[in-house]
């Protein structure tokens, strides 16, 4: 089964299983990771993959505000395991939610450190 990583002071609401259940038809035949807690929700349209999920890439841009930034609830596809655990051993140190980001993390070799899906 499917296994919801949290930090230790996230809240998850009571209908959470619902949503979730809600969710699943829309997420793509091939993922990586979905990430299901956030902040800096500034939508930018180039990252929708329909009307229920984006890719969540993290971005840094120049006026401070971050989109798709922390880590607070995530599912890694267990498939994808073993290629998400590569991201954070080949990765040199950076934020933990660029790693789990669909792009290849800034300053790093996309053959070395593939995007995720």
């Amino acid at each position: 089964g499917l296994v919801l990583i949290v930090e230790d002071d996230v809240e998850i609401k009571p209908d959470f299983p619902k949503l979730w259940e809600d969710l699943w038809p829309w997420l793509p035949e091939e993922w990586d990771v979905i990430r299901v807690g956030w902040f800096g929700d500034h939508q930018n349209c180039s990252q929708v993959v329909n009307s229920y999920v984006d890719l969540a890439a993290w971005q840094q841009p120049k006026d401070g505000i971050c989109s798709y930034c922390g880590l607070q609830a995530y599912i890694v596809n267990p498939s994808s395991r073993d290629r998400v655990l590569q991201r954070f051993e080949r990765s040199r140190m950076t934020h933990a939610d660029e790693i789990v980001s669909a792009p290849t993390p800034l300053m790093e070799d996309p053959e070395d450190v593939p995007p995720l899906n």
